[in-house]
C-alpha cells in the first residue's frame, strides 16, 4: 500500500492507487493460497507419478509422513538437469590438489 501511495502521489491521486494495491495484493494471496502447490510443481519441471510407477519411494514417503502425523503428501519426481543423476545433492565446485 506504501508502494501504491508513492505511486499515486506522482499521478496525484494516492487513494486510488493504494486501493489497487491492496487489490493486486488480494489477488496474489488467493492466487498463491489455492494454486501454490501446481506453481511448485511446475517450476521445478517435476511430474507426480503414482504409486505403481515407483513404489518403494511411495512406501518411503507414507512412513515419514506416518510418523510425522501428516496426511500423505502428493509424490512428485524432479528430473535432473545433469547427464548422469544422481540420488542425493553433491558438491561440484572444483577443489585444489
Amino acid at each position: 500500500m506504501l508502494i501504491g501511495y508513492a505511486i499515486g502521489l506522482y499521478f496525484g491521486d494516492p487513494l486510488t492507487f493504494m486501493l489497487l494495491g491492496l487489490v493486486f495484493a488480494a489477488v496474489l494471496n488467493f492466487a498463491t493460497y489455492f494454486w501454490s502447490d501446481k506453481i511448485v510443481v511446475k517450476m521445478a519441471r517435476a511430474h507426480i507419478i503414482q504409486e505403481e510407477e515407483n513404489p518403494t519411494l511411495f512406501d518411503m514417503v507414507r512412513k515419514v509422513s506416518q510418523e510425522a502425523g501428516i496426511p500423505m503428501p502428493k509424490v512428485g519426481i524432479v528430473n535432473s538437469r545433469c547427464r548422469t543423476p544422481s540420488p542425493r545433492a553433491e558438491d561440484h565446485t572444483r577443489q585444489s590438489s
